[in-house]
């Protein structure tokens, strides 16, 4: 259902300029190609001998394409340059294009005798790293699974498949069902959408989220007039401001779910072309046994006063300010995905690493959030917010608010090393390491230098009573 264009990279601004009949056929040929919903794109070069003119430079248009692509003197004008043309189709070559299939096609029961085809299309779906495929290791040719059926001569097949059961503990005693059964039993009737009745846009709501929706398109090619007919109950719904309640059994022996059609109009561009087909978005309900009863913590042993209370709230809503962004979907891409496909490339093109050429295709996982920016647009208001409530603050921000008063400390702690050296000595003496704690031992290692980061506790008093002992020695 996407567009289909056709590029053409040529250095010559007026061919067939000797023979008008080919110029003629060549202009006929676009025509129909247009006529098809066929997008041609030019990308003109120069005729320089180093090749990196622009279409704009020496490339004139007016001799020969201006016909064949059908423009005015205004299109010719803004046409795009080689430079852009070229960066679109680069970025459209990393991106994976996906065929538009339908995930399944349905009849819609809006009534007893009334049936419209539509068909049923993902909006989203995961995507996963494509399956390995074996070769072989001589020929590289990808190997494939055959299955021949053997029988004998009287056309007996000389594997029978077992017959087989399945059974169910109930009542103390076992209760045994065949295959068939148990599709049978899976059977809620064939697929397809039955309409149940109709409630207002405002009965859904947000949170009721069970999957991601899907989109219902009008198929005349097995019920001819269902476009028409799907038009007019859009046309009556976003008239009444209403949605469609339905039961969906997307194929067989699925389970039936009860879903929601959202009304969809089409919208056009201000070329004309379309940008959102008209149909209905598909939105999963929740049953009954899916909502969850959820027990609130008591707040009410906090008091605030209405002054902190106030000031609290207004600095919050700044804070929530300063980290608001506008989204999109395009802007975030799988990493796992990404670092895939440029091994793959690295591997290909015989690259060391996965480091891009250039910093335009580096990779960058979009997921991580910008702490640089966070941290200057928050540094402030955090402070303040944790100011109003008497929060405790950082670790940098202790260091800022006592850098005057550090100094101060960092001599009194020399002049207590002594102190503590002696006192360590004393302990060694008095056989008293393994009575005191591991935090206790690791920081007389680190007074005395000893480089001992991590162990048990009888591994900290091993390295102190080795250490006096060599110091004795000496």
């Amino acid at each position: 259902m996407g567009p289909k264009k056709i590029y053409i990279f040529t250095c010559q601004d007026n061919p067939h300029s000797d023979d008008p009949h080919l110029r003629k056929q060549a202009i006929q040929r676009a025509r129909d190609a247009n006529e098809s919903d066929i997008d041609i794109q030019l990308i003109g070069f120069s005729d320089s001998p180093d090749g990196k003119g622009t279409a704009s430079d020496t490339f004139d248009m007016s001799k020969f394409y201006k016909e064949l692509l059908t423009l005015n003197d205004e299109e010719v004008e803004n046409y795009p340059t080689s430079e852009e043309l070229l960066d679109e189709l680069e970025s459209r070559l990393r991106i994976r294009d996906y065929r538009k299939r339908a995930v399944s096609k349905l009849p819609f029961n809006i009534g007893p005798t009334t049936i419209v085809a539509v068909s049923l299309y993902a909006l989203v779906s995961s995507t996963k790293i494509p399956a390995p495929i074996k070769l072989d290791k001589d020929t590289l040719e990808e190997i494939r699974k055959d299955y021949a059926k053997v029988e004998d001569k009287e056309g007996v097949s000389a594997i029978e498949t077992p017959k087989e059961r399945r059974y169910m503990e109930f009542g103390g005693g076992k209760i045994i069902f065949d295959v068939e059964e148990i599709k049978n039993l899976k059977d809620f009737g064939p697929p397809g959408i039955t309409l149940v009745g109709f409630k207002p846009a405002s009965f859904i709501k947000p949170y009721w989220f069970v999957r991601p929706c899907h989109f219902i398109y009008p198929d005349d090619s097995r019920i001819y007039g269902s476009s028409k007919l799907l038009r007019v109950l859009i046309l009556r719904c976003l008239a009444k401001e209403v949605v469609a309640i339905c039961s969906l059994i997307s194929r067989k022996y699925s389970v039936p779910r009860m879903v929601a059609l959202i009304p969809q109009l089409e919208d056009l561009n201000s070329e004309g072309l379309q940008m959102e087909p008209p149909g209905f978005h598909v939105k999963y309900l929740p049953y009954a046994e899916d909502f969850r009863k959820l027990s609130y913590p008591d707040n009410s042993k906090y008091e605030i006063s209405e002054k902190v209370a106030s000031a609290s709230l207004e600095k919050a809503k700044e804070i929530v300010r300063r980290l608001k962004f506008t989204y999109s979907v395009t802007n975030f891409e799988n990493p796992v995905l990404q670092r895939h496909y440029r091994v793959l490339e690295a591997l290909a093109l015989d690259r060391p690493s996965i480091k891009a050429v250039d910093k335009k295709h580096a990779f960058v996982d979009s997921t991580l959030p910008n702490f640089k920016i966070i941290e200057e647009r928050l540094a402030k208001p955090v402070a303040e917010f944790k100011k109003i409530l008497n929060l405790p603050t950082s670790q940098s921000e202790d260091e800022e608010t006592e850098s005057a008063g550090s100094s101060k400390r960092k001599q009194k702690v020399e002049l207590d090393i002594k102190k503590d050296l002696s006192h360590i000595r004393q302990c060694y003496e008095n056989n008293e390491f393994p009575k005191m704690t591991i935090p206790i031992l690791k920081e007389y290692c680190s007074l005395l230098k000893i480089q001992k980061s991590s162990g048990n506790k009888a591994s900290f008093v091993k390295t102190l009573n080795t250490y006096f002992q060599k110091y004795d020695k000496k």
